[in-house]
């Protein structure tokens, strides 16, 4: 396993590396999904907008949670970058699950709404979470 860099810009560039590719990964595959929406409608697929509205009010605040309890524990516990580097991508995660799971319930039904406003809201908070230095102090 190789140790993070000791260079704070380096280890940041490498998390905005990270923090680039979920977020191209996610508004890619939405944009899939709403160009090919409707063509695999099945029974019983009316509740997945509403099940992709639950897992994002779930889990998109306790990403939240867990990033900020990191980064508190990296700047306590261990070195600041790891703390960062661990909550972001946990956030991420815990935005970019339900936001393919939506995109996947507007391709399987064919309906934008509801669905549509969980990948605009992940991809609003992941782009605020833009790593950056000044989250190191």
């Amino acid at each position: 396993m190789q140790e993070m860099p000791t260079d704070p810009r380096r280890a940041i560039f490498t998390l905005r590396i990270i923090w680039l590719a979920l977020i191209l990964g996610q508004g890619i595959f939405f944009v899939v999904a709403v160009a090919q929406r409707g063509q695999l409608t099945g029974k019983g697929s009316e509740m997945l907008p509403y099940i992709a509205l639950a897992l994002a009010a779930a889990m998109m605040p306790i990403g939240g949670f867990l990033r900020r309890m990191s980064l508190e524990r990296g700047k306590r516990e261990m070195h600041p970058m790891q703390g960062l580097a661990k909550g972001t991508i946990l956030f991420l995660a815990c935005c970019e699950g339900p936001s393919f799971f939506a995109s996947v319930s507007i391709l399987i039904t064919g309906r934008l709404t509801p669905a549509m406003w969980v990948p605009a809201v992940a991809t609003a908070l992941m782009l605020i979470v833009f790593p950056s230095e000044e989250q190191l102090v």
